[in-house]
């Protein structure tokens, strides 16, 4: 899956970004198609790992969900990955901590739910109620906030004797949200940029061009260069900014 429409990118990278340098670098080398879209792809995900975010919407299923709703996402097209549940701790609930949860993938775009489920695969205990949950989607922060009318969880004595006896109880946390970013043409314009310049980037350096080269003819000369590690230098720096502002300022800590 992409952000790309195949057709419309392959389109631009040649004509718009690639028509310039492949005159003057390989005038003679035809590049299908095909070979263009993969190039755009790695870039794509290349991006994805250095800022550490999905650049579209991606569902994030906790590790009970069956198969048939993972059957349905593929078949809708729709973009998903799998987590393990978080561990319920016994200070959950205590002190100022009001239920916080730091999920594993960030920005969030939305819950769709929060369940505790003893370790039995579907043995939901309760589901927390959507106006309880509160969000730093940013950060992908949520804490729990009870409010509205009084609910209640099927516990037995041996789960209450478990959640309450001072023991981690782990993966009873089932979480399923969305995380991403749901629009990178409209709010992330320069890392869409970024893409495109090191999808040609990436041509260029598999044709394995010399740095400096220099061609005469009848009295004539032409120096030829390119120096591509500047120009991965200035996709990183964009990139860098981006991250910057999608995770926050870095810091470390001595």
């Amino acid at each position: 899956m992409s952000i790309f429409e195949k057709k419309k990118i392959v389109l631009e990278i040649q004509t718009d970004r690639l028509y310039r340098v492949a005159q003057t670098y390989f005038p003679d080398i035809t590049l299908s198609d095909s070979y263009i879209w993969d190039k755009v792809r790695a870039a794509e995900r290349q991006v994805e790992q250095d800022l550490r975010v999905y650049l579209e919407p991606v569902v994030v299923l906790p590790e009970v969900t069956p198969q048939e709703e993972r059957d349905a996402l593929d078949a809708a097209g729709t973009r998903w990955i799998e987590e393990p549940g978080y561990d319920w701790h016994p200070e959950f609930f205590q002190g100022n901590k009001w239920g916080f949860i730091g999920t594993r993938a960030r920005p969030i775009i939305s819950v769709d739910y929060l369940k505790f489920v003893y370790p039995i695969a579907g043995n939901t205990i309760f589901e927390v109620p959507d106006q309880w949950i509160r969000l730093d989607k940013k950060y992908g922060q949520i804490r729990l906030l009870p409010a509205g009318t009084l609910v209640s969880a099927p516990l037995n004595s041996y789960i209450m004797s478990v959640m309450g006896g001072g023991l981690t109880v782990p993966h009873i946390l089932m979480l399923r949200y969305t995380v991403g970013i749901k629009d990178a043409f409209d709010e992330y314009p320069n890392v869409v940029d970024a893409i495109k310049k090191l999808a040609v980037l990436k041509i260029i350096e598999d044709e394995f061009l010399p740095s400096s080269s220099s061609i005469s003819a009848d009295g004539l000369s032409e120096n030829i260069s390119i120096d591509t590690d500047k120009y991965e230098e200035k996709i990183e720096r964009i990139i860098d900014n981006a991250r910057d502002e999608i995770h926050g300022i870095r810091m470390i800590a001595l």
